[in-house]
């Protein structure tokens, strides 16, 4: 790592690489000389809004990324910030990131390390924290920074799709509570918890009345903590939260609907096998 002084200058007896776009006036221009992995050094710009040390992001999708983030601070005053390192030493130390990009209350900077088990972390400022809870970063981090993720979709797709969703979520009054959108492993929890939920409600009305219960549909009432928790709470909460979507809760309502029905109407269920009495009269 380039020892720095507060200003930005190197210290007394280091060299320094000149070249384009690598300023000797290092506090009045406010680009700084970092080491880059594999010992290549590239500058740190105050006016720059992302520096890919781990060459993660194509030139193209670097570009269109430095985009986004500077539209983004021009039109809401957030401001975002990305830096990408292949492990904990490399890239620019704190304070060098400090004395370049001067994050504040409004800030968010997303850190990306290959290197580690789930590659995303968070710096943010206290505005940010106040707008987004500690448990959205912690489910972001989980849903784009995990290794299946990004062995599956890729690196570069693990930040864009970070960067997406904050955007999305500091621009709304309130925030999100939760991050937006549902990915595929997610929604086919919410479907199979749609599916049991329907069982049980298939299977409930099934049964004859017994003991105290004079009704048949009475046993779907005695039932609906079960089967309402599976539908609505794990089937369809997690859905609506995440989306405005309607065809997810299309599908999941349908399967309910059709597991009910299977279980009620179909042969496979013996009669005897769910017709019985559950209180034996003595």
């Amino acid at each position: 790592m380039l020892p720095l002084t507060a200003c930005g200058k190197p210290s007394p007896g280091t060299q320094v690489a000149k070249g384009p776009g690598l300023l000797t006036d290092q506090c009045t221009k406010g680009a700084f000389a970092i080491h880059a992995p594999f010992g290549s050094r590239q500058p740190l710009y105050a006016s720059h809004s992302r520096l890919d040390t781990a060459k993660i992001l194509p030139d193209e999708e670097e570009l269109q990324l430095e985009q986004t983030l500077k539209e983004l601070e021009q039109r809401t005053d957030w401001r975002m910030r990305v830096l990408t390192r292949f492990g904990p030493k490399a890239g620019p130390t704190e304070n060098e990131v400090k004395a370049a990009w001067a994050p504040d209350d409004r800030t968010v900077i997303i850190i990306v390390d290959p290197s580690s088990p789930n590659i995303l972390d968070f710096n943010t400022g206290q505005a940010v924290e106040q707008l987004l809870r500690r448990t959205f970063f912690v489910e972001l981090q989980s849903r784009y920074g995990n290794k299946f993720f990004v062995r599956d979709e890729g690196e570069d797709a693990a930040i864009l799709g970070t960067v997406g969703a904050l955007s999305e979520c500091l621009q709304r009054p309130g925030g999100c509570a939760v991050v937006p959108g549902i990915p595929t492993d997610q929604y086919t929890l919410t479907l199979i918890t749609s599916l049991v939920g329907g069982v049980v409600f298939g299977y409930s009305l099934r049964l004859e009345p017994s003991g105290p219960v004079r009704r048949k549909w009475v046993w779907s009432l005695l039932f609906a903590p079960l089967w309402g928790s599976l539908f609505i709470n794990f089937g369809i909460g997690p859905i609506v939260s995440r989306t405005s979507d309607p065809w997810p809760v299309v599908g999941n309502a349908a399967g309910f609907v059709a597991a009910a029905a299977l279980v009620q109407f179909s042969p496979l269920f013996a009669k005897s096998a769910v017709e019985g009495p559950l209180w034996k009269k003595k």
